[in-house]
């Protein structure tokens, strides 16, 4: 996915969607990639590219996750920049015609 727009909009769909955990990993490895899925952008991580083994194994989330460097780097800026009531705004996008998680313009 090159687009930053439409691969934050898939983050924050994999967030809202509870399919990778809203909280920091407690073990991250890094390496080149085997060619296995990325479990945020679904891509396939090119072989001989970076790609990070993401881990959780406390706070009610285990398991380990396989992603592109990029997509965990853009993953975590909004998790980040998520609302303190853990909320996952639809569309955070600001500028003309944006609205806010309610519906009401930006």
């Amino acid at each position: 996915m090159s687009n930053d727009r439409s691969l934050r909009e898939k983050i924050r769909q994999v967030l809202r969607a509870r399919r990778f955990p809203d909280r920091s990993p407690d073990h991250i490895w890094g390496g080149l990639s085997t060619g296995s899925d990325c479990a945020v952008c679904e891509k396939s991580i090119a072989k001989g590219d970076v790609e990070l083994e993401v881990q959780f194994s406390s706070g009610g989330y285990f398991g380990s996750y396989i992603v592109h460097l990029r997509c965990f780097s853009m993953l975590e800026d909004e998790r980040q920049n998520l609302p303190s009531d853990g909320r996952i705004p639809q569309n955070r996008v600001r500028g003309a015609g944006a609205t806010t998680a309610e519906g009401e313009p930006a």
